[in-house]
């Protein structure tokens, strides 16, 4: 291990406590907060997950140079993202909807044709995908 390698575990040893301590200030500060705070409490805690989220991609990039970092809550990994919200909008969006209340109907009908059958394709399908990123040790993958 070289000193630059030392040094760069330090400096995001230090960035992940920064952020960790961060959090918890906030978490009290909100928590003893007047309730005219509380309302952005969801905001602030969703922002601090996502700082340390990118720390986290970042030192997992630096360490792996040569592979591109697929985001944990890659799209291609949630069946709701890769499935279930293509199927809706194809059904639902197949005719121009002039009210709200219109197009809800419409996704609840959607909703409703969703069978047992397509959802257990789309779970065989998940478990390709998961299979196709771990071949790729969680890089870029493709799969149909």
């Amino acid at each position: 291990m070289s000193v630059n390698d030392v040094n760069v575990f330090f400096y995001y040893l230090f960035a992940v406590l920064a952020l960790l301590f961060g959090f918890f200030f906030i978490y009290i500060v909100l928590r003893n907060s007047p309730p005219s705070l509380r309302v952005y409490r969801n905001t602030i805690l969703n922002l601090t997950f996502w700082i340390l989220n990118a720390i986290t991609v970042y030192m997992v990039y630096h360490k792996r140079r040569t592979k591109n970092v697929w985001p944990s809550n890659s799209p291609d990994l949630n069946p709701l993202d890769y499935a279930i919200w293509g199927i809706m909008e194809q059904k639902a969006c197949a005719i121009k909807h002039k009210s709200i209340d219109s197009l809800k109907r419409a996704l609840e009908k959607a909703w409703e044709e969703i069978t047992p059958e397509m959802i257990a394709a789309i779970l065989t399908n998940f478990r390709k995908r998961l299979d196709a990123c771990i071949a790729a040790e969680g890089s870029h993958f493709e799969c149909d």
